[in-house]
């Protein structure tokens, strides 16, 4: 099973997250979302991470308390976003700020992991090997308008308020077919 550990983002910005999803759900595939229903919480990824079913509970119960119990240096910064770009069927923003914050942020959380969770478990460090980054939208490639996707709205910064540790899948876009609503 996985789990990711994300930066949460202000209000503000997970709001106008939200309408942006809204709006390719409504032009790309047809649907209303309720967000009530939703679990929708923009984010930018820190960490992936895939532990062992026979020992999810347990693991997932120690790293969400370790995370609870950090300090991450990128919590009260802000950061300016880049600009949209399609990558295996997600809509997403770049982070256009370099950060040395987010690096040493997921150092120490892999060392603090490592020495902590000792059931197994591997893990994918998002810095370095993935472009920071808010997951905007969810549509097929078939389905990639880009006038629309250049009339969105435009997210120009954030604060990162928190981290949120979460399995994985629970906060992402609305990933919604025409039909199934």
């Amino acid at each position: 099973m996985r789990i990711n550990i994300n930066f949460v983002l202000d209000n503000q910005t997970e709001n106008a997250c939200k309408k942006i999803n809204a709006l390719i759900c409504k032009h790309i595939h047809g649907c209303e979302i309720d967000f009530k229903k939703e679990n929708l919480r923009p984010h930018i990824t820190l960490f992936m991470g895939e532990i062992d079913d026979n020992f999810f509970d347990g693991n997932y119960k120690k790293i969400k308390n370790l995370v609870e119990n950090l300090q991450f240096s990128a919590v009260g910064k802000t950061v300016k976003f880049g600009d949209y770009y399609f990558i295996n069927s997600y809509l997403l923003c770049a982070v256009a700020t370099d950060l040395d914050c987010f690096k040493q942020d997921s150092e120490m959380l892999i060392k603090r992991i490592d020495t902590n969770v000792v059931t197994p478990h591997k893990y994918q460090i998002v810095y370095g090997t993935a472009t920071p980054h808010i997951t905007i939208g969810y549509f097929n490639e078939s389905q990639y308008d880009k006038a629309f996707i250049d009339s969105l709205p435009k997210l120009t910064e954030a604060t990162i308020v928190g981290v949120d540790c979460s399995p994985a899948g629970t906060h992402g876009v609305v990933k919604y077919d025409k039909g199934t609503i």
